[in-house]
This record gives C-alpha cells, sequence and structure tokens, in this order.
C-alpha cells in the first residue's frame, strides 16, 4: 500500500491508469490459467456454476480475451512493463515466505 502511493505521488495520471489496467490484465491471465487447469485436472469437482464446453471450447471461448490482453500487455511503456515485472517477481517471492512463516507459525493466519 505504502510503495502504492510513493509511485503514484510521482507518476501522471495516465501512467497510473495504464498500470492498473496492466495488474488487472495479469490478474485476469492468472485466472483464466486457473480455470483451464481445474477444467483439466479436476473435470469432476462441484461448482458453482456450469460451463456446458469441453476444456478445447474453453480454450476458445478465452483466446480472443487471451490476445486482447496479450495486445495490451505489449502496447504498455517500459515504465509499466518493468512495474509489472517487479510486481510479478516480488509475488513470487513473497508466497513461499508466507507458506514459510505459515508452516513454522511465526505469525498467526485467520483461516
Amino acid at each position: 500500500f505504502f510503495f502504492g502511493i510513493c509511485f503514484g505521488a510521482f507518476q501522471k495520471f495516465d501512467s497510473i491508469v495504464e498500470l492498473l489496467n496492466l495488474l488487472y490484465c495479469m490478474a485476469a491471465l492468472l485466472e483464466f490459467a486457473a480455470f483451464l487447469y481445474l477444467r483439466w485436472r479436476h473435470p469432476c469437482w462441484p461448482r458453482p456454476y456450469r460451463v456446458p464446453l469441453p476444456l478445447w471450447g474453453c480454450c476458445l471461448l478465452l483466446l480472443p480475451t487471451v490476445l486482447m490482453t496479450i495486445v495490451i500487455i505489449v502496447l504498455a511503456g517500459w515504465r509499466q512493463k518493468v512495474t509489472l515485472l517487479a510486481v510479478v517477481l516480488g509475488s513470487c517471492i513473497l508466497w513461499p515466505l508466507l507458506r514459510l512463516m505459515k508452516h513454522n507459525e511465526w505469525m498467526e493466519f485467520n483461516e
């Protein structure tokens, strides 16, 4: 949160909007990947809603959205791409650290 405020204080409004769009695009790609992974690995799990397509149909359904999301990422400015890369790498570092903290009970977690 503090990093976001400090970063936003030195940027133009359109740069902040572009960065937020990139972060949303990465979140959407992650959701799409999770959807396809769960359809592939656990096709019989109960779900809150039904998508009446096989796996290849789901891939075709998501293909235009994924391509447009990739276009948005490619067309972004280099500062936003560097920031996006830093966020992704930081998340990849913090996730195992969080699991280690939970495993060793260094902090109390509400589940």
